[in-house]
């Protein structure tokens, strides 16, 4: 071959591989421009987890935060608030005073609340009692009918603890209510929050 002949032969392939570099040279020239002065689009926005519409997060699931309990200083310093800690102390030490050797009565066995519901019912992903004040009264599929915060401690008790409910009208069953209801403040009603007692 000739090389005249020759560089016919290369000048196709160069033209071709110019054309190339060329189409990517403009193409990073678009993307650039585009990213510099192109509309801007807003970031996508954060999904705000729901727990009121979309109930707890599936068991194993600790992708949501636990709602925090209030603070047990908060508890004001009345007759109301001597109810609530009575309510908590009972939840705490079930079995001091309602267990078989318990100083208000001999109800339960010798569990506490706080065995199944832990830090006296505050703790997140431990069966807590955060929400109960907010989603009760509610339909229980057990009894088949409307129940109060009240029929769900004596359940609990006669259950739970196998023992006997204290009366809906008694000094313990008051407090655990008035304790439950003020770990419940300013949660909405109808709102869940995460491991919640049921």
């Amino acid at each position: 071959m000739e090389p005249t002949e020759e560089r016919g032969l290369k000048l196709p392939q160069l033209v071709r591989l110019l054309m190339l570099l060329t189409a990517a040279v403009v193409l990073v020239v678009v993307v650039v421009i585009t990213q510099l002065y192109g509309p801007k689009t807003p970031p996508a926005p954060v999904a705000v987890e729901d727990e009121a519409t979309q109930g707890p997060p599936p068991a194993g699931s600790y992708h949501r935060p636990a709602t925090p309990a209030p603070d047990t200083a908060t508890i004001p310093h009345t007759a109301a608030g001597r109810q609530i800690r009575y309510g908590r102390e009972l939840i705490a030490h079930t079995a001091q005073y309602l267990g078989l050797r318990g100083s208000v009565a001999q109800l339960t066995n010798g569990m506490n609340c706080q065995n199944c519901h832990l830090q006296a019912g505050t703790q997140g992903f431990a069966n807590n009692y955060l929400a109960v004040a907010a989603t009760y009264p509610k339909m229980r599929a057990r009894s088949g009918s409307v129940e109060g915060i009240e029929k769900r401690v004596a359940d609990c008790m006669e259950r739970s603890l196998n023992g006997r409910a204290v009366p809906d009208s008694s000094r313990e069953m008051q407090a655990i209510v008035a304790y439950i209801k003020w770990l419940g403040q300013g949660i909405p009603k109808g709102k869940r929050c995460t491991a919640q007692a049921s």
